[in-house]
């Protein structure tokens, strides 16, 4: 195809008749208005489009399902009468206490019935029978690794209970086999995170943990997790053994000073050293007692290195900011029993704070915490988080319980994190 191209031109173009382009085509038209027109191809009668306002939509309508379900329904009546007495037979149903019926009328939920005498509509109305007994299953034994890298197999015992027999039905296909996986996964997401030795000794706590996580989702399927018994726990591959740290005192001391620690106390056993000015002492003029003034004379009767509880808050004080007495900005008051066991005190409201045996000075402590001198060790250390522990019973705690979960920001700082 030709095409022909016009220069512009530089001044305005006369409007009075002759345009500045050239609309010449290779086609010759004679009369457009008679459709009559050479052309180089062919073309048929122009297709009627229908206009946008004539356009229907086929959407279905409320109204139409609406009154098509009345005409059903008063069919369905009308039968029923013209059948009596015969109907009658088919319409009423007996539900025992223990029982609920859903009923669905035309794919409609109607709602729960019974229990009692329910009438049923026939042959409009479906309906399902829900047992609101408490039931048990258990979860199959699942193998796992533990975090210190144990090979463990264990399961659960689960006891449940149906608490809304309309959710039961329309939000979960099949309750029993939801449930169980659904335990299950909390179950093993909740054992991966832990150590074998914590599984073995917080079998009740972890229970508890899983009860509550599993009825946060359970309670929108209409079911109630009563209780949780997790199964005698397999160890199939015992954690991988680790080299003991060991305490490694100043220069002087590295030759004949050292004693196999937790790692904990052996930061703590340090920190209280350089607290009393024990740092780089001269080898000949380090005491040979040294060792056992900071450590060994606190064993316990079985011979495993412990710390007295003065003496791990004096380390604690040690390491205290500024920063840190902020966060926590509170005063606590710990009744220790057992071994060194008393009344010490911790301030934690002005400075860098202190410590110290007895009541506090200042006045009553904004919490009161009541723990044996093992688990102040294994508190301190890391091994023991203040509401694990309040939620085992092993400490009790009076006054603000939420100072007393602040001592999280102190055990942080003790572990360097």
């Amino acid at each position: 195809m030709s095409v022909k191209y016009t220069r512009l031109p530089e001044s305005d173009p006369d409007l009075s008749g002759r345009s500045a382009f050239d609309y010449e085509s290779v086609y010759t038209y004679n009369d457009i208005n008679s459709q009559k027109y050479k052309s180089a191809f062919t073309y048929t009668s122009p297709v009627s489009f229908v206009p946008e306002t004539e356009v229907r939509s086929t959407e279905y309508s409320p109204l139409i399902g609406r009154v098509s379900h009345v005409v059903v329904l008063f069919t369905c009546f009308l039968l029923y009468v013209l059948t009596l007495p015969v109907s009658i037979w088919f319409s009423f149903k007996v539900i025992p206490n223990y029982e609920r019926l859903v009923v669905f009328r035309l794919g409609r939920l109607v709602g729960s019935k019974g229990p009692g005498i329910v009438f049923i509509l026939p042959c409009v109305d479906r309906w399902q029978k829900v047992d609101t007994r408490v039931k048990a299953f258990s979860v199959p034994p699942k193998q796992l690794l533990t975090k210190d890298g144990a090979g463990i197999e264990v399961g659960a015992d689960v006891y449940c209970q149906v608490s809304d027999v309309q959710k039961s039905v329309t939000s979960v296909q099949n309750l029993d086999q939801s449930t169980r996986v659904l335990v299950q996964t909390c179950l093993v997401n909740l054992l991966v995170q832990r150590e074998l030795r914590d599984i073995e000794s917080q079998r009740a706590i972890i229970s508890s943990i899983v009860q509550e996580a599993t009825n946060k989702v359970a309670s929108e399927w209409g079911i109630e997790i009563c209780r949780v018994e997790i199964s005698q726990i397999k160890v199939l591959q015992p954690p991988p053994a680790r080299a003991p740290p060991t305490i490694m005192f100043p220069p002087g001391l590295s030759a004949s000073g050292s004693v196999q620690l937790p790692p904990a106390f052996q930061q703590l056993a340090s920190v209280f050293m350089a607290a009393q000015g024990h740092t780089q002492p001269d080898p000949s003029e380090a005491p040979p007692d040294l060792l056992t003034a900071v450590v060994s004379d606190h064993l316990d009767p079985d011979d495993a290195p412990t710390l007295a509880p003065m003496k791990i808050l004096l380390a604690v004080q040690a390491i205290l900011t500024e920063s840190t007495v902020q966060k926590v900005a509170a005063s606590y008051q710990f009744k220790v029993t057992g071994a060194g066991g008393g009344l010490y005190h911790m301030d934690l409201t002005s400075g860098k704070g202190s410590v110290g045996e007895g009541p506090l000075p200042s006045g009553e402590a904004d919490v009161t915490l009541v723990m044996s001198s093992s688990d102040l060790e294994k508190m301190f250390s890391g091994d023991l988080k203040p509401l694990q522990a309040f939620m085992s019973g092993q400490l009790q705690a009076s006054g603000d319980l939420a100072a007393a979960m602040r001592l999280e920001e102190v055990i942080k700082l003790i572990l360097g994190k």
